[in-house]
């Protein structure tokens, strides 16, 4: 069952720094994942227990990381 067309949204909260949320999730148990550039690696920090798999919305790290 579709509940939404995008499941997670992203906003660039800092300088390299984005949040990625689910929006349509009670923020209780929202998952909040912040993916943080660098320069030879990116970091993805799961900070919340979630509803979907970030892995397949989450923004694609730059090739080369």
């Amino acid at each position: 069952m579709e509940v939404a067309e995008r499941w997670f949204e992203h906003r660039e909260v800092d300088d390299g720094v984005i949040l990625i949320q689910e929006p349509h999730v009670d923020p209780m148990i929202r998952g909040n994942f912040f993916l943080v550039r660098g320069r030879d690696r990116d970091l993805l920090v799961d900070g919340g227990m979630g509803i979907a798999s970030v892995r397949r919305s989450s923004p694609t790290p730059s090739s080369g990381r």
